[in-house]
């Protein structure tokens, strides 16, 4: 959906100062620190009570950015010579009304979620029911604000089929503002509670204004065993304004248009048996807590709603699977278990986490270690009362309360508890020992830093982690999708465990983000992704015979080379049970252009059509090549022979076969270097980890990996004396060396033992020294400020991979691939 900078200026309030040639507005920023591309940028200079985007004009603006939405034009202005201002009364306004823009070009369905809890998990699995038979734009992550939400919209495209929204309000009168610009078609509200209860005078008036999302919905979607909700939808919806609309209202009363009939609840699954429409049907889910299953129900209702059919949902709700599970079961120290909660602080929120603690405890001692809560209607006695009460209907057997609350009101707590003021206090006052074979609840308030608690409580397994920031990889691909017209497809490689990532977050992160296949080296890859419920076309690059009955089941693509790879397919095509001989299998032809690894050659090129023309099960999805220098100038010349040679074999293909076949031969350097090959499609690989062709574009990407450990232990060695196997390294003075526990086990080279490889360490860089071992390895601590178990980098931002790769005179392919599977992926999102 195409939006200009003038069609901006012409359609919402505002004047502006400057005048810059017209460009394509692709990218809505407010963080100065997530610039990507400047030239395609509009930068909002939003004021906050604690910060004030307009101080970072002047550094956007020298890293190329040249246009600006703002109240309050710099007093410069003659510095900005070839800049504009969009100047506004109020920024935030003027965001939403540019997202309003392209709202209105985009005609089909927009579903809006709102509610107390659950929001974010219910739009997920949504899609996870439903985007393998539509195109879904969705928001990230928990984009609902009024600053989230027309982020979330402008990343609406025409070929959408549907748009799902979340919607978030904090205070009065901010719903407007969001339904103003979201204009849902449906709309559906998952339930009520305490959250951001603090700005309004009472659950009623809350409740009033979520529903007001809901007014000009033709479909309304939402619980009506919560009272409160059924009360005001039809007082301030149904009653007040009886225009024509469908209301699916599920619950366990009679009058429910989806009617819940039972739940089942098992030791790890629920059944939820229903009907609907007079027919009667039941889903399971591998959840058993009490929100996991009401949002079940409505991701399924609204499903439903959408045009899916039961039968199949019923079976796919077997595999929704959290995509960010905010309630973290971990082992602790002493044979205890951690269920780590410190996402949200509101009295709804902590009773599903004390009912996750009492169904988690399988005969354990359960403890509660909880903060004061800060969002909620009740006041503070109240609130400490109500918390006991929680405890005492589920049995739990102690409660740690922290805060001055606790300690006030500490009379109210009928069960057996110690309170403190603050986290020091009570970690002074606890040791160890005393949560030994307990399940412990750890549920705080951020500001309380809980994190302490939980960092103490926690079992030390591998200390060396591999931390993958997903936001950086959709930050990296939407660079790259910048340099492509709308039209061209993106590949994404997660071949290699997603280049030693994570092969399932990184896929499921890039399938969410915008990528249209991917590929695998091997069909095993592609079968893990599969049974993860990633639904995008998958090619796999390596197949093998012996793998191609696992193709045609798990519907993956295979890359056909060589003629023999092609008879294989076609006889598995002709004996194999699972292939459905009314479908197509797809496939996709590599051709040997110049890089002599795998490929069709030439004089194959009409055996090649001939056989595909004769086997109707098979179609033709891409004809592509393999580019052998493209990142080097050196060989630019051969590039474009390359690409030559491919336009005139893959248009011989092409010309005997009348249905549409995608083209592609650019990887990332060729995304970069050469527009000209960008065909149809592009593959993007170690560009999207981070890695650019030259410097200039590695500034406009964005770091993924960190690889971190700790110091285990320091000590002090004479002149003279050794350190290590073989005695490779020997003292020319008295030192200070530290271990860290990383070997070549893990991925750290040998090769970078006895001085040769460098780790950070408190900003300072440590010299490898001694032979790496199969576990740890020992570096240089002298003249280093540090003690033990303080960070270790291996390689991140502040020591790019790339310097490691030149220390091993290699490529960071290599580096990234040989990180051990035994190091722990941590993945994050900012």
């Amino acid at each position: 959906m195409k939006v200009t900078l003038s069609t901006i200026i012409r359609k919402i309030e505002c004047s502006t100062i400057g005048k810059i040639k017209d460009f394509e507005v692709k990218i809505l920023l407010y963080d100065s620190r997530k610039l990507t591309i400047a030239d395609k940028t509009l930068f909002f200079a939003i004021q906050t009570s604690s910060n004030n985007g307009e101080k970072y004009i002047d550094s956007l603006y020298k890293k190329g950015v040249l246009a600006f939405v703002v109240k309050n034009p710099p007093k410069n202005i003659s510095y900005y010579k070839d800049a504009i201002f969009i100047v506004v009364d109020d920024v935030v306004k003027a965001m939403q009304d540019i997202a309003k823009i392209k709202r209105d070009k985009f005609k089909n369905d927009v579903l809006a979620i709102t509610g107390s809890n659950g929001k974010t998990i219910v739009k997920d699995w949504i899609c996870q029911l439903i985007d393998r038979d539509m195109k879904i734009c969705q928001s990230p992550r928990s984009y609902n604000s009024q600053i989230g939400v027309p982020l979330s919209l402008w990343n609406l495209n025409e070929d959408d089929d549907l748009a799902i929204i979340e919607a978030g309000i904090s205070s009065y009168n901010e719903m407007e503002n969001l339904e103003r610009i979201i204009k849902p078609t449906i709309g559906l509200i998952t339930n009520i509670g305490d959250a951001h209860q603090i700005n309004f005078n009472s659950i009623e008036d809350k409740v009033k204004e979520k529903v007001k999302l809901l007014e000009n919905c033709s479909k309304i979607i939402y619980c009506s065993d919560i009272k409160i909700i059924d009360d005001i939808i039809k007082q301030e919806i149904i009653d007040k304004n009886p225009k024509k609309r469908t209301i699916i209202s599920w619950g366990k009363n009679k009058k429910a248009i989806f009617r819940i009939e039972k739940i089942q609840i098992f030791d790890k699954t629920t059944t939820i048996h229903y009907k609907y429409n007079k027919i009667k049907g039941s889903f399971s889910i591998n959840f058993i807590d009490k929100a996991s299953i009401e949002n079940s129900i409505n991701a399924f209702v609204a499903s439903l709603v959408l045009g899916e059919d039961a039968k199949k949902l019923e079976l796919r709700m077997q595999l929704l699977h959290s995509l960010d599970m905010r309630l973290q079961i971990k082992e602790g120290i002493n044979s205890m278990l951690i269920i780590n909660d410190s996402y949200s602080s509101d009295m709804f929120s902590l009773l599903l986490a004390i009912e996750n603690l009492k169904q988690q405890a399988l005969g354990l001692q359960t403890m509660a270690i909880l903060s004061d809560i800060t969002q909620s209607s009740l006041k503070g006695g109240q609130i400490v009362e109500k918390i006991n009460s929680y405890l005492e209907e589920n049995n739990i057997g102690f409660l740690i309360g922290i805060g001055e609350n606790f300690v006030k009101y500490e009379n109210k707590i009928k069960i057996k508890h110690k309170t403190f003021t603050s986290v020091e206090q009570f970690m002074e006052n606890y040791c160890a020992k005393d949560f030994a074979n307990k399940i412990v609840l750890i549920k705080g308030a951020r500001k309380f830093h809980f994190e302490k608690i939980t960092q103490f409580f926690e079992k030390r397994t591998h200390q060396t982690q591999l931390e993958i920031n997903l936001s950086s990889i959709i930050d990296n691909v939407n660079y790259y999708k910048s340099l492509l017209k709308n039209s061209t497809l993106l590949m994404a490689m997660v071949k290699a465990n997603s280049y030693g990532a994570g092969g399932y977050k990184v896929a499921w992160t890039l399938a969410k983000g915008g990528a249209n296949y991917l590929a695998v080296a091997f069909a095993d890859e592609g079968v893990q992704l599969r049974e993860k419920g990633i639904k995008l076309p998958i090619m796999v690059c390596s197949p093998e015979k012996e793998s191609i009955s696992k193709m045609i089941q798990y519907d993956l693509e295979p890359e056909i080379y060589s003629l023999s790879i092609l008879n294989d397919v076609i006889e598995q095509i002709n004996t194999n049970i699972f292939f459905n001989k009314k479908r197509k299998l797809k496939i996709h032809i590599k051709l040997d252009t110049g890089m002599h690894r795998l490929g069709m050659e030439e004089e194959d090129i009409d055996i090649l059509i001939k056989r595909i023309k004769e086997n109707k099960n098979i179609v033709i999805s891409s004809i592509f090549s393999h580019l052998a220098a493209s990142d080097d100038e050196a060989f630019d010349g051969f590039t474009l022979h390359q690409g030559e040679k491919f336009e005139k074999l893959s248009n011989k293909i092409m010309s005997h076969f009348s249905y549409p076949i995608i083209r592609h031969i650019a990887n990332s350097a060729a995304i970069t270097r050469f527009p000209s090959l960008h065909y149809d499609m592009v593959r993007l690989g170690i560009g999207m980890y981070g890695i650019g062709v030259d410097e200039k574009e590695q500034e406009k990407l964005k770091y993924v990996h960190r690889l971190r450990t700790i110091i285990t232990q320091i000590r002090n060695i004479k002149k003279g004396e050794s350190v290590g196997y073989n005695r490779k390294f020997i003292a020319k003075k008295d030192m200070t060396i530290g271990v860290i526990p990383i070997g070549y086990a893990d991925g750290f080279s040998r090769r970078r033992g006895n001085g040769k490889g460098r780790v950070l360490i408190n900003g300072k860089l440590a010299k490898v020294i001694g032979s790496v071992c199969m576990d740890m390895a020992i570096v240089d601590l002298t003249n280093i400020d540090c003690k033990e178990t303080d960070e270790v980098i291996i390689f991140s931002e502040n020591y790019p991979v790339t310097n490691i790769a030149k220390e091993l005179k290699t490529i960071p392919y290599e580096v990234f691939t040989t990180i051990s599977p035994r190091i722990e992926r941590v993945f994050y999102q900012q």
